[in-house]
Order: structure tokens, then C-alpha cells, then sequence
């Protein structure tokens, strides 16, 4: 289930491209944490036609265009390098840098959507501890087992953010996601 977060910490958030409010949203899952994110905002992730299209969009400061040299395409909210990606059929983007549409800990989002050019307005929060289940965990057969196909545009969503995160993976050619999940080189 999918939330609007309204606590105050979450308000002010300002994208620095649109120069328009940041609407969060909190991801309530069965288990675990609850993860956080920015669905309905601009982020350099989001895919469009054409290159120029891409770097259009990328080159605004508070909503403002032409404000960037383009000599050096820097992530507005952590400073880090961008670079132009094309994935075939599915259009343009910039990978690099934050993107407040990536499911995130409430801490680590606000660190990220609230930093400036690599100057952090809050502290950084502690990694992230992942444990292992208990070694006795079982699966026990029945509800929830059936396999579901995915849509078109869920699979151009998984194969985006396997492209956007790919060094990260280890991968270096393209990768395609299959609907079973498994992927190909």
C-alpha cells in the first residue's frame, strides 16, 4: 500500500529543477521497513524521446531553462556526474546522481532529496544492515505461489533501473529482464 507522507519533516522538499513541491509517498509493506520515494516528480532517471528532450529537461534550475552549461551534466541534488543513456525502445535518460522516484529509507531519501549540488542539508544516515532469515526458515506451498506476467511497462520499469544501476551490479553490457526475473547479457 502506497501512502502520502504528510509529517513535517517530509514538507519543503523542493525539486531543483521544477522548483515545484516534492509530493513523498511511503510504501507500507507486509514485512519490513517501510521504503520512501517521489513518484510523481521530475528526476533525470525519467526517459523521453529524444537526447535533446532529456538534457532539455535536465537543464532547468528551478524550473528556469537553459541555466546549465552542458559541458558538465552534474545531478542537481548530489553533484555527482550524469551521462546521456539511450535504452532501445524505451528512450533517453541521464544515469548518475539521485533519483527521488527509487525506493528508498525514509533517512537516506531525505539526505538525498534535501542535499544541493553535494552539500547535505541533514546528516548522512547509517548503512543500511541487511540480516539473513533465520536459518530454519521454511516455504510452506499454497497462497501467494502463483506466477504473475508482468506488464510491458513493468518490464521497461525493471529493465530502467537494472540499466540506471548496473555499474553498481557488476554488469557491463546491457541487460534485459526476463518475466521470470532472470536476467540476460
Amino acid at each position: 500500500m502506497t501512502v502520502k507522507c504528510s509529517a513535517d519533516r517530509f514538507r519543503g522538499i523542493v525539486n531543483p529543477y521544477t522548483g515545484e513541491p516534492v509530493e513523498v509517498k511511503m510504501l507500507v509493506r507486509e514485512r519490513g521497513t517501510p521504503l520512501f520515494f517521489a513518484p510523481d516528480t521530475y528526476s533525470t532517471a525519467d526517459f523521453f524521446p529524444t537526447a535533446a528532450q532529456a538534457l532539455d529537461m535536465w537543464d532547468r534550475v528551478d524550473g528556469v531553462g537553459g541555466m546549465k552549461p552542458r559541458t558538465s551534466l552534474k545531478c542537481a541534488y548530489t553533484g555527482e556526474d550524469l551521462r546521456v543513456e539511450e535504452v532501445p525502445g524505451v528512450g533517453f535518460h541521464l544515469v548518475g546522481g539521485f533519483n527521488p522516484k527509487a525506493l528508498a529509507s525514509d533517512e537516506e531519501f531525505l539526505y538525498l532529496a534535501t542535499m544541493r549540488d553535494g552539500k547535505a542539508a541533514r546528516p548522512k544516515p547509517a548503512p543500511c544492515r541487511v540480516e539473513a532469515p533465520p536459518e530454519e526458515f521454511t516455504h510452506t506451498p499454497g497462497e501467494g505461489d502463483e506466477e504473475l506476467e508482468p506488464t510491458d511497462e513493468a518490464r521497461k520499469v525493471a529493465e530502467a533501473v537494472v540499466m540506471q544501476h548496473k555499474d553498481a551490479l557488476g554488469l557491463k553490457k546491457r541487460t534485459s529482464v526476463s518475466a521470470s526475473g532472470k536476467g540476460r547479457r
